[in-house]
């Protein structure tokens, strides 16, 4: 009992006498964005993939580099606009996006994405008409 005590004495003068050093402060960074481009692009020309059953359209990011292919990423969202019965709009969706019938996926190359539309049971989807797209391009390290 008597040890218990004399370890837990021990430990709280150790947790008491630690604290933390403040050192000097350092320079303020540049300002910068991490390497981040955004573009709203809106499709409305789709083409139709009967092999695949598929309507594909493709958008033009010149900001896909080589660079991004090898060291950095694309992502790609699908504005859902209207009000849902809540009354409140449904915003950017990610992609790969699906509803109950139709879903979205794309892929990237150097100066462009492909986004692909086909109904969820793979049958021929009707074509999508006008979409609009934001194409987010995050280099790399």
């Amino acid at each position: 009992m008597k040890n218990k005590i004399i370890v837990g004495l021990l430990l709280v003068v150790i947790l008491v006498s630690c604290r933390k050093e403040t050192g000097p402060k350092g320079e303020t960074g540049a300002q910068g964005n991490a390497n981040v481009k955004t573009t709203i692009i809106e499709a409305g020309q789709w083409d139709a993939s009967p092999q695949n059953n598929t309507f594909e359209t493709v958008l033009q990011v010149p900001d896909i580099t080589t660079e991004i292919m090898n060291n950095g990423t694309v992502q790609v969202f699908l504005w859902i606009g209207g009000a849902n019965s809540s009354g409140s709009n449904y915003g950017w969706c990610a992609v790969p996006y699906s509803t109950s019938y139709q879903s979205f996926y794309f892929n990237y190359y150097v100066d462009m994405v492909t986004v692909n539309c086909m109904f969820v049971d793979s049958s021929l989807v009707e074509n999508p008409g006008m979409k609009k797209f934001k194409v987010v391009v995050i280099g790399g390290q």
